[in-house]
């Protein structure tokens, strides 16, 4: 059981592309962006949720630009990975 287990994991593939969105809240991580990640192997895609000088609290706006991404990368059968900063 431990071997089948061990050989899902190392089939799995993830990337990281930095930031995802940009300080005026244009997705840099978009749709074609994503499509290029799987056909080159990924399956899930680490996202940094990020404040930043321009936004320093969680708005709408914010959030509504973090969910185009992740719509992108699910369109493209990406699995999220968040990581909250």
């Amino acid at each position: 059981m431990l071997s089948l287990l061990a050989a899902v994991i190392l089939t799995e593939k993830g990337i990281q592309d930095g930031w995802v969105i940009a300080d005026d809240l244009r997705p840099i991580l978009t749709r074609e962006e994503a499509r290029l990640m799987r056909q080159n192997g990924a399956s899930w895609v680490r996202v940094h949720f990020r404040l930043s000088q321009t936004h320093q609290a969680w708005s709408t706006e914010l959030i509504d630009a973090y969910k185009e991404v992740i719509r992108s990368l699910e369109a493209e059968r990406l699995k999220p990975l968040g990581l909250i900063t």
